[in-house]
C-alpha cells in the first residue's frame, strides 16, 4: 500500500512539474481564453473545461461552474465529461492495434466477425464501418422513431437488435459517405469478438493505461457510480437548468468518460509518438476515396480538414447536456480540448474556434487551404434581393432526404429548419452559410432554369429541389392521409388523424404533432427524427409511407387501416 501510494505520488508530481515546465501563455492570451469561459464561472450554472496544447504540452486548463448543481460540486481539470463522438476515434484506433497484430483485416466481411448481422445485398467490410460508407442506418434516429426517447434505458443489446431487424441500407456500401452511429457500436462488437475480451476491458488495458489517461473509461453499465463524474444539463432560462439523464449502456459510437488532462495525453501523442509507432497512429488521420473516386475529408474517428492554412484533426461530439470539441495542428503541435456539461455551452460566442483564432497564425504561404468558415451578420444582408425570390418555399433532397424551406427577411435569406429559422451570410458568390456554422455551405443555383439548391456537407453534396404544390384541395388530400401505419423492422405503429383541420402525427409515446403538407404527397414535422415522410399511392390511393431524415432513409410504413375511423371532429 505505502509503494502504490509513493507511486502514485511521484506520478502527480511529475504530471504537475511537467505542465509548470511548459512555456505558460502570454497572459494576453489568457486574458482572451477566461472571457470566453466567463459567462459560466459561476456557482450557479454548469460549465465548463478547457485545455491549451503548445509544443505537445498542456499549458493552460481552466474549469468553471458546476459538475452537479444539486450537490454544489465544481467543475476541475479532472472532472469527467461524456465526450459524445470523439470516443469513435479511440474505437477505431482499437482496430487497427488488432489489425497490427493481424487479428483481422478491413477489407473482410463484418459478417465474419458478426455473422447474426442482416445479409444485405451487398457486402459491408470493416473499414466501411470506420469510414461510414456502410450505408446502415443510424440507430439513435430508428430508437427514436421506434418510440424509445434517449432519455430512456438503452442497453447494447437493445441497439444490436434493433440493427439486426433492418432489411434496407441507406445507401451501396462505398459509394456514399453517410455518418452512422451504428457503424462503431459494430465496430466495438468486433473487438469484443476478436479480442476476447469485454469492450470497455480492452480498451482501458490497450490504449488507455498505456498512455496514463487513468480517469478515462467506456460506460458499459449506466447503474454505475464513478466518482469526479459531472451531470449534463439543459438550460431552461438564465438561472434555470434540468438535468438530462443518460441512461445508456451502448458503446462503440460514444459512451465515454474523460477529462482535458487525459484527453491532452492522447492528443499529444499525435506528435510525439511516445506511446505506439508513427505508422499506426498514421491510421488514424489517413483519409479513403469513395468508389467514385472522391477522396475523404473524414478520416478514422477524426476529421482531416485545414484551417488557417494548417493541417488540422479535429472532432467534436454530443450526448445528453455534455458537449465536447478538439482539434489538434500537427505542424503547429497546437491544439484545443474543451469539454461542457450544458447544451449551449460550446458553440455559444463561437468559443471552440474564438479560441483556436487566438493560438493559430493564418499561414499566407498555402492560403488556399484556408477555406473561410464562418458566416456574421455583417454578410447576411442581399443586395439584390429580387433574384432570389424563386428560391423561396419548401424544398427536398432526394438523397438526403431532408425538407427544408426558405425565406426572405428585410432582404436577408434564411433557412428553415425543423421549424427552426436560421439567418444566412453569404461566403461567396451565390454561396451562403447560416449564421456561426461550419456544417453546410448553400448554393443557390441561379445559373440554372430549374430552381435548386445544392448544400455542400462535410464529405457529400446533395440537391434540393423545389417542391411544387398541389392542386387538390387541402381536405382531399388531408383525408387520403388518415390512418394507422405499421413498421415491420421496427415494429411500431403511427397514426395520422385530422382534427381542427389540421393533420397530427401520433404515437403512444409522443406528444401529438403537427404535419404539414410540403408538396405532393411530401408531409413534413418538426421532428428531428422524422421530418420528412413521403407517401405512396396505388390506383389514387394512399398505401403507405416511408420516412426519408439523412441518417435514415427508405424506412418503410405500411398503412393497415381505412382513413374513415380515424377523423376526429368537435
Amino acid at each position: 500500500m505505502v509503494k502504490k501510494t509513493l507511486l502514485a505520488s511521484s506520478i502527480l508530481l511529475f504530471t504537475i512539474s511537467t505542465y509548470l515546465s511548459a512555456q505558460p501563455l502570454a497572459d494576453s492570451i489568457k486574458k482572451k481564453l477566461e472571457s470566453f469561459l466567463a459567462p459560466w464561472n459561476m456557482e450557479n450554472s454548469p460549465g465548463s473545461s478547457v485545455g491549451i496544447i503548445k509544443n505537445d504540452s498542456l499549458i493552460f486548463v481552466q474549469s468553471v461552474g458546476m459538475a452537479n448543481l444539486e450537490y454544489n460540486a465544481r467543475n476541475t481539470p479532472t472532472t469527467n465529461f461524456n465526450i459524445g463522438s470523439m470516443a469513435k476515434q479511440f474505437t477505431a484506433f482499437g482496430i487497427f492495434l488488432l489489425e497490427k497484430e493481424k487479428k483481422l483485416f478491413l477489407h473482410e466481411d463484418v459478417r465474419k466477425y458478426l455473422p447474426w448481422l442482416p445479409k444485405f445485398e451487398y457486402k459491408i467490410t470493416l473499414s466501411d464501418l470506420i469510414y461510414h460508407t456502410s450505408g446502415l442506418r443510424d440507430y439513435l434516429i430508428l430508437l427514436q422513431i421506434s418510440g424509445t426517447r434517449l432519455e430512456d434505458i438503452v442497453t447494447q443489446e437493445h441497439v444490436l437488435k434493433l440493427i439486426s431487424k433492418q432489411q434496407r441500407l441507406n445507401s451501396i456500401p462505398g459509394e456514399k459517405y453517410a455518418y452512422s452511429n451504428s457503424n462503431y457500436v459494430l465496430l466495438a462488437e468486433v473487438i469484443q469478438k476478436v479480442s476476447g475480451q469485454k469492450f470497455r476491458l480492452f480498451m482501458d488495458s490497450a490504449i488507455f493505461r498505456p498512455l496514463g489517461m487513468t480517469n478515462s473509461y467506456f460506460e458499459d453499465n449506466y447503474s454505475s457510480v464513478h466518482q469526479q463524474r459531472s451531470y449534463s444539463y439543459e438550460r431552461i432560462d438564465s438561472t434555470h437548468f434540468r438535468n438530462i439523464p443518460l441512461n445508456y449502456s451502448v458503446v462503440g459510437a460514444g459512451g465515454m468518460y474523460s477529462n482535458v488532462t487525459d484527453l491532452a495525453k492522447w492528443t499529444t501523442n499525435f506528435g510525439t509518438n511516445r506511446v505506439w509507432d508513427k505508422k499506426t497512429l498514421q491510421k488514424l488521420t489517413t483519409t479513403v476515396s469513395l468508389k467514385n473516386g472522391r477522396t475523404l475529408i473524414s478520416a478514422a474517428g477524426l476529421v482531416v480538414q485545414p484551417y488557417m492554412g494548417w493541417r488540422q484533426y479535429y472532432f467534436s461530439g454530443m450526448d445528453g447536456g455534455y458537449r465536447s470539441f478538439q482539434n489538434y495542428f500537427p505542424d503547429l503541435r497546437t491544439g484545443v480540448i474543451i469539454l461542457s456539461n450544458l447544451t449551449d455551452n460550446l458553440y455559444n460566442n463561437n468559443f471552440p474556434y474564438g479560441s483556436t483564432n487566438i493560438l493559430i497564425p493564418k499561414d499566407t504561404t498555402h492560403w488556399e487551404l484556408m477555406p473561410r468558415t464562418w458566416a456574421d451578420s455583417a454578410s447576411a444582408k442581399i443586395n439584390n434581393p429580387r433574384e432570389y425570390m424563386r428560391f423561396v418555399g419548401d424544398f427536398i433532397s432526394d438523397e438526403g432526404g431532408y425538407p427544408l424551406s426558405f425565406k426572405l427577411i428585410e432582404d436577408k435569406m434564411n433557412v428553415i429548419v425543423n421549424g427552426q429559422t436560421n439567418l444566412m451570410g453569404r461566403i461567396q458568390g451565390d454561396t451562403f452559410m447560416t449564421i456561426n456554422s461550419y456544417q453546410y455551405r448553400y448554393v443557390f443555383n441561379k445559373s440554372k432554369t430549374d430552381t435548386t439548391i445544392t448544400i455542400l456537407a462535410q464529405d457529400d453534396s446533395y440537391t434540393l429541389r423545389k417542391l411544387a404544390k398541389n392542386p387538390k384541395s387541402l381536405n382531399e388530400l388531408q383525408e387520403s392521409f388518415v390512418g394507422k401505419y405499421y413498421c415491420e423492422e421496427l415494429d411500431c405503429i403511427y397514426s395520422i388523424s385530422l382534427k381542427d383541420g389540421k393533420l397530427l402525427l401520433q404515437n403512444n409515446k409522443y406528444d401529438d404533432v403537427n404535419l404539414n403538407i410540403i408538396g405532393v404527397d411530401h408531409l413534413g414535422t418538426n421532428n428531428w427524427w422524422m421530418n420528412h415522410l413521403s407517401f405512396f399511392r396505388k390506383d389514387g390511393s394512399v398505401t403507405g409511407f416511408e420516412v426519408n431524415t439523412g441518417r435514415v432513409m427508405h424506412l418503410n410504413f405500411k398503412k393497415i387501416t381505412s382513413n374513415a375511423k380515424q377523423i376526429f371532429r368537435d
